[in-house]
């Protein structure tokens, strides 16, 4: 039995591999913890440990607009926070010397 491929089949299944992989390789990428958009802010200070952090910014989005914020994730929750809450450059200054930078911020 003799296996052929046109030029035709060889395109589609270079195409269906590529859409397959898209999308594996996006959910490993994809990190949970990290919010990409920030409808609501908050400038309550976070009291439990933070995990991981992000300065994400803001943009329109669709109909809405996604503010400028840090995200802070601990271990039960995610939130928005005011890039100008009074207390956050202590606390970015804080996971910086701790050895845990904000991602997004200048180093």
């Amino acid at each position: 039995m003799r296996l052929s491929l046109t030029s035709g089949q060889i395109t589609c299944i270079f195409y269906i591999a590529m859409f397959v992989s898209s999308f594996t390789l996006g959910a490993f990428a994809y990190d949970a913890k990290v919010s990409t958009c920030c409808h609501t802010l908050t400038s309550a200070e976070v009291k439990d440990p933070i995990q991981s952090c992000a300065r994400v910014p803001g943009r329109r989005r669709g109909r809405g607009y996604c503010y400028e914020a840090y995200v802070l994730s601990t271990e039960g929750t995610t939130s928005c926070i005011n890039i100008n809450a009074p207390w956050i450059e202590e606390t970015l200054a804080k996971l910086k010397q701790d050895g845990n930078p904000c991602k997004g911020t200048p180093q």
